[in-house]
Order: structure tokens, then C-alpha cells, then sequence
């Protein structure tokens, strides 16, 4: 089988489950929470700290709230079964950035595993989040130009 295929395969998968790997991995980076001490802060600094992974993590809120809240009817949805798009999102927030939800997600994820404070469950949760959506996105993108060529290209 092509590596293509295989990803596209991979990217079908992930997509169904798209919904739920992500809280895993919240639950994951929960456990993980202040196993290892790295910055000695005190109390109030470990409080700023912790308000700073709160804003990365409503940052990310407010990306995917904006972003669902602009977006053209029949163009995203919370679709599981497979790819569905009646037009293409090129207005707005994506006229800026191609896939602005996933943008949003990765810092509601980051937010939440700099919380652990320790480097490599930052660390894994980035290569982790990284491997989990490239094969969605590349599914996207297949499906994306299969339907809507050359304003997709564009």
C-alpha cells in the first residue's frame, strides 16, 4: 500500500476520533501535573505562571470561537463519519491562516500540558498533537481538492 494511503487511511481514522484522542491526552498531561519540579517559583510566581497557561489555553478558546462563530453555513461541522463541505471558507480568519480550529486546539493542548511544568510533557504533547492531526489535515486537504480544485489551489 502507499505511504498516501496509508496516511489517508491514518487521516479517515483520526478524523472520526478527532473528538476524543485530544481528551486523552488532556487527561494524560492531568496526571503528569508537577511530576517533575523544574521552576522553583514561589507562590505568586507559580500563580502568574499558572494565569499565563489559563490565557494560552482561552486563546486558543477564543480562536475556535471565532472562528465557528464566522465561518459560512455547511462549510465545517462536527461531522465524524467522513468529509462533508458544500462550499470553501476563504472569508475571514481563513483568508489568514488555512486551518484556524486546529490552531485554536494546539494552544487549548499547550495551555494546558505547560501546566505540568515539565519540559518533556510539553515536549510530548507538542510531537504527539503534531502526529495526531498532520494526517487529518493532509486528508483535508485531498478531500478539499477533489471537490473544489482550483479555488482550493487558489
Amino acid at each position: 500500500m502507499l505511504l498516501t494511503k496509508r496516511l489517508a487511511n491514518l487521516g479517515d481514522l483520526f478524523f472520526r476520533h478527532r473528538s476524543y484522542i485530544p481528551l486523552g491526552l488532556a487527561i494524560w498531561i492531568f496526571l503528569e501535573r508537577k511530576s517533575f519540579y523544574y521552576f522553583k517559583l514561589s507562590h505568586f510566581q507559580d500563580a502568574i505562571f499558572e494565569v499565563s497557561c489559563f490565557l494560552v489555553s482561552l486563546f486558543g478558546i477564543a480562536l475556535r470561537a471565532y472562528t465557528t462563530g464566522y465561518c459560512k453555513p455547511g462549510t465545517s461541522g462536527r461531522n465524524t463519519k467522513g468529509q462533508y463541505a458544500e462550499g470553501l471558507n476563504t472569508d475571514g480568519i481563513y483568508s489568514v491562516v488555512r486551518n484556524p480550529i486546529y490552531i485554536g486546539n494546539f494552544f487549548i493542548v499547550l495551555g494546558i500540558s505547560m501546566l505540568s511544568e515539565s519540559y518533556e510533557t510539553v515536549l510530548i504533547t507538542c510531537l504527539l498533537f503534531t502526529s495526531f492531526y498532520i494526517p487529518i489535515i493532509l486528508r483535508e486537504e485531498e478531500f478539499l481538492l477533489e471537490n473544489f480544485k482550483d479555488s482550493f489551489i487558489e
